[in-house]
């Protein structure tokens, strides 16, 4: 929703949400949020617009409760136990250590019981077939090693003078760069996910297992990677990304399900992630990794576990060999504890941190072992 500035005053101005306030006066008995994870960043203007709504009873559905950190809990809390969550740093206050970790587990997690509803799939899905992981190595060509370490030691040299002690620690700057590492390593891959596309299909036929239709979905975080994939697997695949617009996107799954001569289907993830359904696919392949594991969660939810149409999974993960995908993946599996430390009742000290920050901390690590 678009925030209306109502006030003339600059000491007094107020967001109006238009939406909000329809919904508001016409007075339902409840409001029902489907995937409520978008609402997570206090900042955005549909989470501040979903605030903005009072006294109306919600009913929040979403797979992800967190998505990375614990904080990202406020915004249902504050709607639905509105008098026992004043505001974000009064949670934090309460929940969330400086450095972005759990404090408190116990007495959040005694908190969510009394709201939250969790189911499985194996709790609807009582034969639910298994999901395979598999991790593939990449060896990065000589071209890309060598510009993979020149832009690596542009990062080691600007970690020099980086503060990790710090409360406001800028690590955006920092990102980016790492981005471009991601990147580098992932167009090296084009080939070699292709190739790995093509033998999975071309295995299918005498496979015994039953995935799907034995179709291959491929996800890239980066739109030159998705579109080098889709150009090398030809006329069998349809491609899309964030330029492609929605209606299409739709055809494409479409024609993905419905046309036997269409075997892969190559996206970026953070578009085709989530409300899209590619059940006769049996394969999953991660060209490169996300920032969150609830993303490769919710990418596998596209071809695995649906109750229209379920069916086992495989799902390959390409890890670039001795780079930066190794040290991402190690933290994702930790990070996978996040919600079973709040939600199922396991700790993990670490859990609430950002990859951002672990990612880094881990690099400074790795650049003072290098002097040495």
């Amino acid at each position: 929703g678009k925030a209306l500035d109502v006030s003339d005053d600059a000491k007094k101005k107020e967001d109006r949400f238009l939406w909000a306030e329809i919904l508001t006066a016409a007075n339902y008995d409840i409001v029902v949020c489907d995937e409520a994870h978008k609402i997570k960043n206090t900042s955005a203007n549909r989470t501040r617009a979903t605030l903005h709504l009072h006294n109306i009873d919600w009913l929040f559905l979403t797979a992800t409760p967190i998505l990375n950190r614990p904080r990202e809990l406020y915004s249902y809390l504050r709607l639905l136990r509105p008098g026992q969550y004043t505001s974000e740093d009064n949670f934090c206050n309460q929940y969330v250590f400086m450095d972005g970790s759990v404090r408190n587990v116990e007495r959040l997690r005694k908190s969510l019981s009394t709201i939250m509803i969790r189911r499985k799939r194996e709790d609807v899905q009582k034969e639910l077939p298994k999901i395979e992981r598999i991790y593939d190595w990449h060896e990065l060509s000589f071209d890309a090693r060598e510009r993979y370490e020149v832009a690596l030691e542009g990062i080691y040299q600007q970690l020099a003078e980086f503060d990790l002690s710090s409360e406001s620690i800028k690590i955006t700057g920092l990102l980016a760069q790492i981005t471009r590492l991601k990147q580098i390593v992932a167009q090296d891959k084009v080939d070699r996910i292709a190739d790995l596309a093509l033998e999975l299909s071309e295995s299918f036929e005498g496979s015994s297992l039953k995935l799907g239709e034995g179709k291959v979905v491929i996800f890239s975080g980066f739109k030159a990677v998705a579109r080098g994939i889709g150009r090398r697997l030809g006329h069998e695949a349809v491609v899309f990304d964030g330029d492609t617009k929605q209606e299409d996107r739709q055809r494409y799954v479409d024609q993905f399900q419905s046309d036997p001569k269409i075997k892969f289907l190559v996206a970026t993830g953070y578009v085709a992630g989530e409300g899209l359904d590619m059940t006769k696919a049996g394969y999953l392949i991660f060209s490169d990794f996300g920032w969150t594991p609830s993303y490769h969660q919710q990418c596998e939810g596209r071809i695995y576990g649906r109750l229209n149409e379920c069916h086992g999974a495989v799902s390959y993960y390409v890890v670039g060999v001795d780079t930066v995908e190794e040290w991402i993946q190690e933290i994702l599996a930790r990070k996978l504890k996040i919600i079973e430390q709040i939600v199922e009742g396991n700790d993990s000290p670490d859990a609430g941190k950002s990859i951002g920050y672990e990612l880094i901390k881990k690099m400074k690590t790795e650049m003072r072992s290098r002097k040495k």
